[in-house]
């Protein structure tokens, strides 16, 4: 994992990141971030990749929009969508509440994408890499990255159970 800080402000996580993700079943993700760097990504000076078995899909603006493109694993465009007016996720979930179907961006993939985000912040925090239980969501044998998991919350009527 690469991390670096370019903008120096009050913030404490990287502003440009290069995270590997190794999962059990011999997939591999490439999470790849530069903002405020003199380096941009694929003439693109916010944006972000994930790189796959199967292809990349870019994240950023294009020509004052923000959209993403997908690549095939040959580098070939198939798909390139810009943002319309208006938030599609709470479009969406207002059509989900209507319809009762499940949103696009439910709060169970919602938590899997952030546990990545965190996980990398973790990683840069400590400066090591880390071994991730995704059943107990922990990080097993390392105490000070495991305490990074979650926040130590004060007692009262909505503290989760268990926490």
């Amino acid at each position: 994992m690469g991390a670096k800080i370019f903008f120096d402000d009050d913030q404490q996580t990287p502003d440009t990141m290069n995270i590997t993700y190794e999962y059990g079943d011999n997939r591999v993700l490439i999470w790849e971030m530069r903002i405020w760097n003199p380096y941009g990504l694929e003439n693109n000076d916010n944006a972000m990749s994930i790189y796959g078995a199967d292809g990349m899909i870019q994240v950023g603006e294009w020509d004052r929009k923000w959209g993403f493109k997908v690549f095939d694993r040959d580098g070939k465009l198939v798909l390139h969508e810009v943002e319309k007016e208006g938030d599609r996720h709470l479009e969406n979930f207002v059509e989900c509440v209507h319809s009762r179907q499940r949103p696009s961006a439910d709060i169970e993939i919602g938590h899997i994408s952030t546990l990545h985000c965190h996980l990398g912040n973790i990683v840069a925090r400590t400066g090591r890499n880390v071994t991730f239980d995704a059943k107990t969501e922990t990080i097993p044998g390392d105490a000070e990255a495991n305490a990074l998991v979650r926040r130590t919350y004060r007692q009262h009527w909505g503290t989760p159970k268990g926490a």
